[in-house]
């Protein structure tokens, strides 16, 4: 029996994109493998394992250390070992995937443990990315610095070098890498030495959940969600962060001076009081719904005229391909994942990210233009194109078919 070994951490990325991202691996390949998903930093108060139809969940209840000190406990994660060695057969192909950065330690202690798995690592993330707002020539420039010449003073960028070295050590010690955009891979090839051959793109794939709607049902829908037939509907979905561009998209939509536009933030997050205090005297166009279920987002994505994503870095987002699945128009950075995502005047339109040492923006007046222009011109062939895309890149049958062909490839 082939096991696979997913490990997911109880946190906001589980609710948003790592956890999309598991679920759709657990539903793809339930199949061939059987799955178990470890939990860390629990919520519930006990070590509990569930039956699930398709997997098996084991929970690690948290430790209060992490939040105590405000870091990583690596005894957490090297006793929690203990906890699930006897529900992982040393005999069986194993495969482990871990889906955060982890120390040496504790992936040489599962290669111990269990001396005839493989140990994968998908990358979602690269820490500097939150400490610097993905600004890639500022990271480059700190790796690049000869030891001697490097200002510890500067905090942030020792915390940047911490966190490099702690990433580049973990990648190295697993077995294969999975990359989530052509960008990441090439800095993991090219900012932390790792081999290609360790490496191999698999976009993320969703299963096609879109229901393209007629005029007729379209207007329907809006007088169900209680929105005026003629109005035009700008979308965000996503984490309210200071990484996802939104003070810059409520300053870029305010600019618009339109009676009949709406712009719906669909999340939650830190920014939120600042976003507010940004809307004043727009309330009634511009809405915050919180976080919505998948069942109501996707009735928004149903009605959305366009849809803008101004993240400061990202790998390949979940948000931009539930809405090419949906034949939305997208207006996105140009930054990371997302510029290949979005092909500007085909299935949207690209804004200029401007990487500075201290900041990293967006020309407002740009994305303002491109929100008008978007909205006035009839963008059918964008629809299509967008559409297109998904069906192209970004499905589950995709992503299922080079997954297997990796965790095939990586026992030969």
């Amino acid at each position: 029996m082939k096991q696979l070994i997913i490990f997911d951490e109880a946190s906001r990325s589980a609710i948003y994109g790592i956890g999309t991202y598991i679920r759709e691996i657990v539903h793809s390949l339930c199949d061939h493998y059987q799955i178990i998903v470890i939990i860390y930093y629990s919520k519930k108060k006990e070590f509990i394992i569930t039956d699930k139809k398709t997997h098996k969940e084991i929970s690690i209840p948290c430790n209060q250390l992490k939040f105590i000190e405000g870091k990583n406990d690596i005894r957490y994660f090297l006793n929690s070992l203990y906890l699930i060695y006897d529900y992982i057969n040393p005999k069986n192909e194993v495969v482990f995937l871990l889906n955060h950065f982890r120390r040496n330690s504790f992936i040489e202690l599962l290669k111990e443990y269990w001396p005839q798995s493989k140990v994968l690592l998908t990358v979602h993330y690269m820490y500097w990315c939150f400490l610097i707002e993905g600004n890639a020539s500022y990271f480059k420039e700190i790796i690049s610095q000869n030891k001697k010449n490097r200002n510890i003073q500067i905090e942030i960028e020792r915390d940047v070098l911490i966190e490099y070295h702690i990433e580049k050590e973990c990648l190295e010690k697993v077995d294969h890498i999975i990359s989530l955009s052509e960008y990441t891979r090439n800095i993991l090839i090219d900012s932390y030495d790792i081999p290609q051959d360790k490496i191999t793109l698999i976009y993320n794939g969703l299963e096609d959940n879109a229901c393209i709607l007629s005029q007729r049902e379209k207007l329907f829908l809006k007088k169900q969600l209680q929105i005026l037939d003629c109005s035009k509907i700008v979308l965000f979905v996503g984490r309210i962060d200071k990484i996802k561009g939104i003070e810059e998209l409520i300053r870029a939509f305010k600019m618009l001076m339109r009676e009949n536009c709406y712009l719906f933030i669909i999340g939650d997050g830190e920014l939120l009081n600042n976003c507010l205090s940004e809307c004043e005297g727009y309330r009634n166009r511009i809405i915050f719904t919180g976080y919505l279920p998948k069942n109501i987002i996707y009735k928004y994505y149903q009605i959305a005229d366009v849809g803008v994503l101004l993240s400061k870095h990202e790998q390949c987002s979940y948000v931009a391909i539930e809405m090419m699945m949906h034949g939305i128009p997208i207006i996105a950075s140009d930054t990371t994942g997302l510029d290949e995502m979005i092909k500007d005047e085909v299935n949207g339109y690209k804004i200029k990210t401007v990487e500075n040492r201290e900041i990293v923006s967006f020309d407002i007046d740009n994305c303002s233009s491109l929100l008008s222009s978007a909205l006035d011109t009839d963008n059918s062939r964008l629809r299509i194109e967008a559409r297109n895309k998904y069906e192209r890149e970004y499905t589950s049958h995709k992503m299922k078919t080079e997954l297997l062909y990796v965790l095939n490839e990586i026992y030969k």
